[in-house]
């Protein structure tokens, strides 16, 4: 945790989903917490659903296999969630500051 947030001031203006772990009962609950509020104080566009999987030991084997249904539901939704936000609202913004750039690099020629 304290190497994530030494670096969290290179993705300010980046959008990041947090996914957190614990083998405890209540999960990664406060750590996640605590990482989003750290995250956005420096400018870091955290995505409002984060996932934490309590258990993690009974829930996902040693080679990564998710063996806990609910668990690998809310882990797809998870995933499904961020690839939707990359595809709606990075994606046309990447676009669109793509063709500014070929205008200018054009309109200079």
């Amino acid at each position: 945790m304290k190497a994530v947030i030494e670096n969290l001031e290179q993705l300010a203006g980046k959008p990041v989903a947090l996914l957190g772990v614990a083998a405890g009962a209540i999960g990664a609950i406060k750590s996640l917490e605590m990482l989003r509020g750290i995250a956005s104080h420096v400018g870091v566009v955290v995505l409002p659903q984060a996932v934490s999987i309590a258990g993690v030991q009974n829930k996902v084997s040693a080679d990564g296999q998710v063996l806990d249904a609910a668990t690998e539901q809310s882990v797809r939704s998870f995933a499904t969630n961020l690839v939707r936000y990359l595809e709606e609202a990075v994606r046309p913004k990447h676009e669109l500051a793509s063709r500014g750039q070929a205008a200018a690099i054009a309109g200079a020629n």
